[in-house]
């Protein structure tokens, strides 16, 4: 499906289309149940390079299996850099998790997530603007003889602040979700964009979020962009969230074993004072598939 910000602020997109053929095709040549998450988040053309940008990451991957012909893999991995200049600033995010298993009982997790900041100091009249673009891309593939569960679940999110009272200057989220669950009770399902005025994006997705076998695939390109008639100190922040889990169980949650998803959202993305993870539970709660 084809958007763009005008159409409207928030998406809750269903749709399905040549994408899940050409992503499958790239997929391991594994049977069983796995899931896999990539992230790809690029910001660039900043009209000017902030001041000690930073960055750091976590990964974190946990395989267990219980019987000696259960199997279990789980992997998480990737890289952040924010590079700057006089001249020049580029912020690249490139992250990835999956989880595997095959048998009777398992349970595997992989996520990694990254965070970078950035400041800038602007003069009177001065505009701050930048270029983005993400895609996100999550698989689900389970077995139909079992009775647990694939999660998979990836977002991005920038921020811009004023470095001295905190206000919010602008904001833009990303997420999607895909959860294949022969467990009755859990199909939470949705690919969510939002951005503030000053945001502009477009671009297209495809999912497919029914059977076995469900994906979402989203790219998209934008700009940010505000004039600043005062002298103003501003400060970006920019985070990336992949998770994978798959398990064997008879349960609702493959994920029971780690946070719930809004509550990782919510610590990670930091946007709960902003009303962001809320609108994006309520339109989660107000959706059906």
């Amino acid at each position: 499906m084809l958007f763009s910000k005008s159409f409207s602020r928030v998406f809750l997109v269903t749709t399905t289309s040549v994408i899940s053929t050409l992503f499958v095709a790239n997929l391991p040549a594994k049977a069983a149940t796995f899931s896999v998450s990539e992230t790809v988040f690029t910001l660039d053309n900043f009209s000017t390079s902030p001041q000690n940008p930073s960055v750091e990451s976590i990964t974190n991957a946990v395989a267990v299996s219980r019987d000696e012909i259960d199997i279990a893999e789980a992997n998480a991995e990737g890289t952040v850099t924010f590079e700057a200049d006089s001249d020049f600033a580029f912020l690249n995010a490139d992250f990835s998790s999956d989880a595997f298993g095959e048998g009777s009982n398992f349970f595997s997790f992989g996520e990694s997530s990254s965070f970078a900041v950035g400041t800038f100091v602007l003069n009177a009249e001065q505009i701050l603007s930048f270029d983005f673009a993400l895609s996100l891309v999550n698989f689900n593939d389970i077995d139909s003889l079992l009775d647990g569960g694939v999660s998979t679940l990836s977002g991005v999110y920038f921020s811009l602040f004023d470095n001295i009272t905190d206000d919010v200057l602008g904001d833009f989220i990303a997420v999607s979700n895909v959860e294949t669950n022969l467990a009755e009770g859990r199909n939470n399902d949705f690919t969510f964009v939002d951005g503030s005025s000053n945001v502009e994006f477009e671009g297209f997705s495809d999912e497919n979020f029914e059977g076995n076998s469900e994906f979402s695939a989203l790219f998209l390109t934008g700009s940010y962009l505000q004039f600043f008639d005062s002298p103003t100190e501003v400060r970006l922040e920019v985070g990336t969230l992949n998770r994978s889990c798959v398990q064997a169980s008879p349960t609702t949650d493959p994920c029971t074993r780690v946070p719930e998803p809004s509550n990782t959202l919510a610590l990670l993305f930091g946007f709960l004072g902003l009303g962001l993870v809320s609108r994006l539970v309520k339109s989660e709660s107000n959706s059906s598939y």
